[in-house]
């Protein structure tokens, strides 16, 4: 019998699509996985003198699902390039800034994300090798009284399985609620409750004619989307009244996590230079205190040439 705990999950970017990585496997802990794969029934519409079908043909082979984790300073990074696309990094004093900026351009001609290949052992014989997996959306939860937390979306082209890695772990700590600051318009925000920020790349894959039953390609299916949703003490009317305008409004959340050398920490900031509320809903809801949720879309704001 399998136990959760003695399982885990290493992560690994591919050079090329099509080109599995299983040398570079960087461990991670995490608090659940989904990725299921699928294997796909094709049933026959023919009539064969039965109330039963033909026989089910085996059609497409892929996996998808959910990475449930606490992001680690360390190892964020992975998905923040995936979802994003890029990475630029500046080393001053003994501390990096890596800035994560979404591309314009797809990855190459065969795939719109970076690929990667993911090692996922599940307690119980071989791992799971899954090739040409793309973060396909990511998605941070920030909430009071809790450790931050993210969960990927990825889908795999390739599902096949491989010898057993033995993991090794960082060093370091998840951000926790009392890391993070808001501001919203240049101001300090300090009635925020919870906050949770979403990136959708729309990404799908595509077949094609030929001898595989796995993707031919990975394209985009619709627009992608950066979203912001959350929870507010209603202390004040002024974001409400910049939802009844359809005014745009800047919001930065920021998290400071452990000292990483003198005057620097861990730190990950979500900046969104031009949200637009999409729903701003308050009511009474008893005798007892007021909140109210909200959602919003960070539009891509031309001066700062990005949507976050």
């Amino acid at each position: 019998m399998g136990y959760g705990v003695t399982g885990h999950l290493g992560i690994a970017r591919q050079n090329s699509f099509g080109t599995t990585n299983t040398g570079s496997f960087e461990y991670m802990p995490i608090i659940s996985e989904n990725i299921v794969t699928n294997v796909d029934h094709l049933l026959s519409d023919e009539i064969v003198a039965r109330f039963e079908g033909g026989l089910a043909r085996e059609g497409n082979v892929y996996a998808a699902g959910d990475i449930v984790f606490e992001p680690h300073p360390l190892l964020i990074g992975h998905f923040l390039k995936g979802v994003m696309g890029q990475a630029s990094g500046v080393l001053a004093n003994s501390a990096y800034q890596w800035n994560f900026v979404p591309v314009q351009t797809d990855f190459d001609a065969l795939s719109a994300l970076i690929p990667y290949t993911l090692e996922v052992y599940r307690s119980v014989g071989l791992s799971w090798q899954l090739t040409d997996t793309v973060i396909n959306a990511l998605s941070f939860e920030i909430a009071g009284g809790a450790i931050v937390k993210a969960t990927a979306s990825v889908l795999s082209r390739v599902s096949s399985l491989m010898t057993k890695n033995t993991p090794s772990f960082p060093a370091g700590n998840p951000w926790i609620w009392d890391a993070a600051s808001v501001s919203i318009a240049g101001a300090a925000f300090g009635d925020m409750e919870s906050v949770t920020i979403t990136i959708d790349n729309a990404v799908e894959g595509i077949h094609f004619l030929k001898a595989s039953k796995s993707f031919g390609k990975y394209k985009r299916s619709g627009i992608r989307t950066f979203k912001v949703s959350g929870t507010l003490d209603f202390e004040v009317q002024s974001e409400y009244e910049a939802f009844r305008t359809f005014t745009s409004r800047a919001i930065v959340i920021n998290l400071k996590g452990d000292v990483t050398a003198t005057s620097y920490f861990n730190e990950l900031k979500f900046d969104m230079p031009a949200v637009k509320y999409a729903s701003y809903p308050v009511g009474l809801t008893g005798p007892g205190r007021i909140t109210t949720g909200f959602e919003g879309i960070a539009e891509y704001h031309v001066t700062s040439a990005t949507a976050m």
